[in-house]
């Protein structure tokens, strides 16, 4: 496996302009394959190669990484191909494509700080029962979408998190506690303009340029 840099460049335009996380939804009998093929886009993203966006690591490697199972490692990754979100190498065995690795712009998700002697730490905390689990792994992507640079936050409420994420308002919450609870995200207050008390929230990936946030930027 290639060594991890501190963060990896993910394709966003699935995201922000085909709104393609409302493709991966709940369904009875393969829910948890649902789950699971997010996380392991997340994976595969962190071990694609800088040039060429090609991840290549076999079943054990991915077994290892997540602490899934074959079947589902198997199911996951056949509906991220149907959902084109990647492609298998022909005559390659264990090479995965990221499709739209070179698209511009791009967003940028943790990756080293997520694991732990080559362990990915939050895979092995998620049942892959639970609603919950999927609609917070399609929060963290988006958040990764939307992330204003500068800011080090995304900034963007629950009529658009619903819209981009086919997630019902009414779920949201839950969905970001999951997030909070696998310390995966920091939800920040910055003040607005628009009244004293006024406030709006600020997604920040936690392991993302940490030094860099709404504090830090104050004085700018």
């Amino acid at each position: 496996m290639r060594t991890l840099m501190s963060w990896s460049r993910m394709p966003t335009a699935w995201i922000v302009q085909e709104q393609g996380l409302c493709a991966f939804r709940w369904t009875d009998g393969a829910s948890g394959c649902v789950t699971a093929a997010l996380v392991l886009y997340i994976a595969l993203v962190h071990h694609a190669d800088a040039e060429d966006g090609i991840a290549r690591l076999s079943y054990d490697d991915l077994q290892r990484m997540t602490g899934f199972s074959r079947d589902t490692l198997s199911a996951s990754l056949k509906y991220l191909v149907l959902n084109e979100r990647i492609e298998t190498v022909q005559n390659k065995r264990g090479w995965y494509s990221i499709r739209g690795w070179s698209e511009i712009p791009f967003g940028k998700i943790p990756a080293r700080a997520l694991y732990v002697s080559g362990v990915l730490t939050f895979a092995h905390r998620l049942t892959l029962r639970a609603r919950a689990e999927l609609d917070a792994m399609k929060l963290y992507l988006l958040f990764a979408a939307f992330r204003n640079d500068r800011m080090n936050s995304a900034f963007i409420g629950y009529e658009k998190i619903a819209e981009y994420s086919g997630i019902p308002k009414n779920r949201i919450s839950g969905a970001i506690t999951v997030l909070a609870g696998l310390d995966l995200i920091i939800v920040d207050h910055i003040p607005s303009d628009t009244g004293r008390f006024a406030s709006v929230r600020g997604y920040r990936l936690r392991y993302l340029e940490s030094y860099r946030h709404s504090g830090t930027r104050a004085a700018d």
